[in-house]
């Protein structure tokens, strides 16, 4: 239970228009997670949003067979395009809202095309989007890579040296308990400024029982880094499809941010962009403002369409 109503500022009598599950008579909202963050993270935000929506989930992507992790993340925007249709069936809903962090945001954006008649709207928070030059670079170091595998022993020395995976690919992935973890990572980086709740969820799901004794990765720490070594490089020769209102929320100090990313989404694909307060991560480190955020666009896109 949390003590966030939105309600007193926002007016969301637009959501009343949106289908509703025949299971909860609320509107459905699909959410996917960033790379190596279950969605339980996620909890603290998704528990603002369910005052005014059910929401659907995907729990771990990268973690299933039938959907190998593959260039571009092809595969695993199949995965989100199934679960989207699964959650519209299940619900008995003809539409619903898609968003997603980071390499969730991408594949739901990469999803629109293939499930265009189930996503009313979609919000991207932060998207791993690299357009311009620093998508032609990634494309070219993956090349690189595909073509020196065959002639040296060092696979990927290119493209870790334009992704994140050379660093993911060295991180601790096994500790001796929840509590370990804990106390090991909290002031590091990329969680110092996570909201204390939203840690603490990432902890209890992030990490699962390795049979010896001790605690790993939810999402395998190899999973991860070859999620970071194929992400999407085409949108230096590619459009996207949007058949919905689709909208950015931006953290003004992500790395995205910084290398122009969604200026260029903004100018080259007319995409709209707001920005707020935070890192890449801003979405963990915030999440009730973040939740005010997300309803504010929804509401915006929907007032849009009703036009």
């Amino acid at each position: 239970m949390t003590d966030f109503h939105p309600s007193n500022c926002l007016d969301t009598a637009a959501l009343s228009t949106l289908p509703k599950s025949q299971l909860t008579g609320k509107p459905v909202l699909h959410f996917v997670h960033a790379n190596g963050i279950p969605v339980g993270s996620y909890q603290p935000l998704l528990d603002c949003l369910a005052d005014f929506f059910s929401i659907s989930h995907l729990d771990k992507l990268g973690t299933h067979d039938e959907y190998a992790i593959d260039n571009h993340w092809q595969s695993l925007t199949r995965q989100v395009a199934d679960s989207i249709q699964a959650s519209c069936q299940t619900h008995g809903v003809s539409k619903l809202i898609a968003i997603g962090h980071s390499l969730g945001a991408m594949t739901t954006l990469q999803a629109l095309p293939l499930q265009s008649k189930r996503i009313s709207q979609a919000i991207l928070l932060d998207p791993a989007l690299l357009m311009t030059h620093h998508a032609l670079l990634f494309d070219i170091a993956k090349l690189l890579d595909n073509c020196s595998k065959y002639f040296t022993k060092t696979e990927h020395y290119f493209g870790d040296k334009f992704s994140p995976a050379g660093k993911s690919k060295h991180r601790k992935d096994t500790f001796s308990s929840h509590q370990a973890a804990y106390l090991a990572l909290r002031h590091k980086a990329l969680f110092r400024d996570f909201d204390e709740s939203c840690f603490e969820h990432y902890i209890r799901h992030g990490f699962v029982a390795d049979g010896n004794g001790a605690v790993t990765l939810a999402i395998p720490k190899m999973a991860e880094v070859a999620i970071f070594r194929t992400m999407p490089s085409w949108y230096w020769r590619k459009k996207p499809q949007l058949p919905c209102p689709v909208g950015i929320l931006a953290g003004k100090d992500s790395y995205f941010t910084r290398i122009g990313s969604y200026r260029a989404a903004q100018e080259k694909f007319a995409l709209p962009v707001q920005y707020t307060t935070g890192s890449h991560m801003f979405v963990l480190e915030q999440p009730q403002a973040v939740a005010t955020k997300i309803l504010s666009m929804i509401i915006h896109q929907l007032d849009l369409t009703h036009d």
